[in-house]
């Protein structure tokens, strides 16, 4: 039987990278793993307190330092967070960075209402993180603070695999902003070379056929970076995705009258965007 991937497609839905969940104002840790979940929580949360302004730390390390793989989980919640559904505001994870002035923050920091940095200033209610990684996965402890009332009202621990976060978080990306194709005058990327991915023994042998969503960043040079599983199917078969999809080469996306990034074009500006790709295997 021969492996064929039919043709890729952009969803014109933003969707963004699967983390975890937190369960408010509960007296143990919960494990999740759907930023979607998380994002519904906190914002249950903001609205039992009627807090109307929340901004998400940096996620740090077991020895306190900011790692990329942090402030990228860090800066996908803050995506997520329902703001208009809920009521309430995420203020810019920028606003948090530049009152810190370098400094990082944890729960424990946010709950002293004798800290020196006015957090108040900038949010009502923040929300904190602690990341420890191995080569398989990535545990997170998750702890949103009230800081005007001075206590915690969510706590949440995830394990994430591997598999699911990206594969080449930069501490320093010279792609940003990272924006939405379909919003603000930016267009969608288009695939110019797509090759299939290659079928896996344990795929072939189950007789698989099925789709692996990925979360990719697309340069403005038109390769894929940041990749992430959105949807697994097992089988080794993400992984293959993912690593065919490294291979891809695009048109960028485009945004019109904007300097940013490269010289302008009759075109536009390449930019850098998030968006998802689908990669089908099917057996014929």
């Amino acid at each position: 039987m021969a492996a064929n991937c039919s043709s890729f497609r952009f969803p014109r839905v933003p969707t963004f990278l699967i983390l975890f969940a937190v369960i408010l104002a509960a007296p143990a840790f919960a494990k999740e793993k759907d930023i979607h979940g998380l994002a519904e929580k906190v914002g249950d949360a903001l609205q039992a307190a009627k807090l109307k302004k929340v901004v998400v730390a940096d996620f740090v390390a077991p020895d306190g330092t900011v790692t990329p793989m942090g402030r990228f989980l860090a800066a996908r919640v803050s995506d997520v967070l329902p703001a208009p559904k809920k009521g309430y505001e995420v203020v810019p994870m920028s606003e948090l960075r530049n009152v810190l002035d370098g400094r990082t923050l944890e729960a424990k920091d946010a709950l002293q209402k004798d800290y020196p940095i006015n957090i108040a200033g900038v949010a009502g209610a923040v929300v904190t993180g602690r990341i420890e990684e191995d080569s398989q996965q990535a545990r997170l402890s998750v702890g949103v603070v009230d800081v005007i009332a001075g206590k915690l009202v969510g706590q949440a621990e995830a394990v994430i695999p591997r598999t699911m976060l990206p594969d080449d978080v930069s501490p320093d990306s010279p792609y940003l902003p990272v924006l939405t194709p379909g919003k603000d005058n930016t267009s969608y990327p288009q695939c110019l070379y797509c090759p299939n991915p290659q079928y896996t023994d344990q795929g072939r042998k189950a007789k698989f056929n099925g789709t692996v969503v990925l979360q990719v960043v697309v340069t403005p040079e038109g390769r894929a970076t940041q990749i992430t599983v959105i949807k697994m199917v097992g089988y080794g078969l993400d992984e293959q995705a993912i690593a065919v999809v490294r291979t891809w080469k695009f048109k960028p996306a485009m945004k019109n009258g904007n300097p940013l990034l490269l010289a302008i074009t009759k075109d536009g500006n390449p930019v850098a965007v998030r968006t998802r790709v689908e990669v089908t295997f099917r057996l014929l």
